[in-house]
């Protein structure tokens, strides 16, 4: 079998990355729900507003995928 078709994947993909990012940001404690912190840094924060559901999602897209690729 072919499994399923590469656009198909990407979708889901979006689409749980997305829940799972929407989740972490209403569990995380407040002062971190739409901050990223700075490795080596310990008190910078940047504010990312509702770009952090996007940058999250990007995240866990491409990690997901590049280690699909090495496989």
């Amino acid at each position: 079998s072919k499994g399923l078709p590469g656009k198909l994947k990407l979708v889901g993909q979006i689409l749980i990355g997305a829940i799972a990012a929407f989740w972490i940001s209403k569990i995380a404690p407040a002062e971190l729900a739409n901050n990223l912190a700075v490795p080596f840094f310990k008190d910078i924060f940047l504010n990312l507003g509702i770009f952090y559901l996007v940058f999250a999602v990007v995240v866990m897209v491409g990690a997901s995928n590049a280690v699909n690729l090495t496989d």
